[in-house]
């Protein structure tokens, strides 16, 4: 089979185009730090990527709903310490009141018992990147439980939140915890909002007690303050154990994220020295393959006829 000169010449510019697209692909991948710029590269690997960058995103919405947990559990956890402060004055008011007092030191009495009572009522309602925090989250008509506030003075202190809403965040493959409590299961003592002992009333009755000078009615209310405290304190506990657990999560989840990022880079990311080598290399042949595309771009039949 004869070759012509044209074909033997078209050969060699689509060799030099070749080599042209190898070295471009060569200082993409050194300017890019990529080893794999298109899945014909390395199927397997590509493959590899694609599965490690869904891992790592996944892992990255993991660690916000751990952060969005913990930051919520933490303003939780302030506002049952700052109620149990509140409850543990509020004993210390009682006490004090028991013994026979002036008209004066009465109503200092009193007055302190309405700012306790006030300032209570507004731990209840503390929020969380503008969300109460004791309210439920999603309503049964589907509204924004935690946008409204759980508790209203107006109300006589009935609980405006919803039970049932649970607030859940995904912390893994099959890992959810629950982020919330309830207004309802923290401020009512004893059983539901009907049955229960109603924390705010509870104060507001020794505000009165302590106004009137009803002092059997206070002697009563010191036992009520302890089921009070050691109710919170319950709650506490479980905000504790909460935020325990959360910690170690998000503790597992960096070491996790550490491992795939590594195997990312492994997979993904170039060698330095291997490309610049190769590099090196390529640019040495499509020199030569270049030089002898000029030789032979020169070469004409009527030189051999003469």
């Amino acid at each position: 089979m004869r070759i012509t000169f044209a074909a033997s010449y078209d050969k060699t510019i689509h060799n030099l185009n070749c080599k042209k697209s190898e070295l471009d692909k060569l200082s993409t991948m050194l300017s890019s730090g990529k080893r794999l710029l298109s899945a014909s590269d390395d199927p397997v690997a590509w493959a590899q990527v694609l599965n490690m960058k869904q891992t790592l995103r996944e892992l990255e919405t993991y660690d916000r709903n751990i952060h969005f947990a913990v930051n919520w559990h933490q303003a939780t956890e302030a506002a049952l310490n700052k109620m149990s402060e509140l409850l543990m004055r509020a004993k210390e008011v009682a006490i004090r009141a028991i013994k026979p007092t002036s008209p004066a030191e009465r109503t200092v009495n009193s007055s302190e018992m309405e700012q306790i009572l006030g300032q209570a009522l507004q731990t209840a309602n503390s929020q969380c990147n503008g969300l109460y925090i004791f309210s439920g989250w999603f309503a049964d008509d589907g509204t924004l439980a935690a946008a409204a506030p759980p508790f209203d003075g107006n109300s006589h202190y009935a609980y405006q939140g919803n039970e049932r809403g649970l607030m859940v965040r995904t912390s893994g493959t099959g890992e959810n915890e629950r982020v919330n409590l309830d207004g309802k299961d923290v401020f009512f003592i004893g059983g539901d909002a009907e049955e229960g002992t109603n924390i705010f009333e509870m104060l507001e009755d020794l505000k009165d007690a302590i106004a009137e000078e009803r002092v059997v009615d206070i002697e009563n209310s010191l036992t009520l303050l302890d089921r009070a405290y050691e109710h919170i304190t319950s709650r506490q506990a479980v905000v504790g154990v909460r935020l325990e657990r959360l910690e170690r999560r998000r503790e597992a989840l960096a070491d996790l994220n550490i491992t795939a990022q590594s195997r990312y880079a492994d997979i993904s990311e170039a060698d330095y020295l291997e490309v610049i080598s190769q590099l090196q290399q390529k640019q040495t042949v499509f020199q030569a393959a270049l030089k002898v595309t000029s030789m032979l771009d020169g070469l004409n039949l009527l030189n051999y006829l003469r």
